[in-house]
């Protein structure tokens, strides 16, 4: 659990720096170069947004990993779990276009910008699959304390109940 929990972090910390740097290079290509907007710039500004939900929706589920007690409140909001998930396949999808036009491209003088993009565009990949399956732990966890729970109503019904 206590992995989870830093996995957790590790990935809303991760979010948080990824939404600032695309924010950052949107507002410069935007605002200080002055260039017109294209409808490439589009996927940018979906990530942006889907980011930002998305730090939300860590910031909303870091109560369930609590190191102290290990009960689940029901998080209901379908739409941050919607969100989060088109994120992360958003990060894996461009990350891997991005790789794609990168091999066409002719790096063989200067290998290390090939080097430095490459490692970039993983560390995305591994981003968005990290998010991927942290919603997928996630859900197995409330699912199954959803279900222990109406276990537990039903035994408490037929007075099945056992008490320590």
């Amino acid at each position: 659990m206590k992995f989870w929990r830093v996995l957790k972090i590790v990935l809303l910390v991760s979010s948080i720096i990824l939404v600032l740097l695309m924010s950052i290079l949107m507002y410069f290509v935007l605002i200080v170069e002055t260039s017109p907007f294209e409808y490439t710039m589009l996927i940018p500004v979906f990530l942006m947004l889907t980011g930002v939900l998305s730090v939300v929706f860590h910031f909303k589920t870091l109560e369930i990993y609590n190191v102290k007690k290990y009960t689940v409140t029901e998080f209901k909001n379908v739409l941050l779990w919607a969100v989060n998930a088109v994120f992360a396949i958003g990060l894996i999808t461009t990350a891997l276009y991005l790789i794609y036009t990168l091999l066409e491209a002719d790096f063989r003088e200067e290998y290390s910008i090939f080097i430095s993009l490459l490692s970039i565009f993983a560390l995305m990949i591994l981003l968005g699959s990290g998010l991927l399956l942290e919603e997928r732990f996630l859900y197995n966890i409330v699912f199954k304390n959803k279900r222990d729970a109406f276990a537990e109503r039903i035994d408490n019904i037929k007075g099945n109940r056992k008490d320590p």
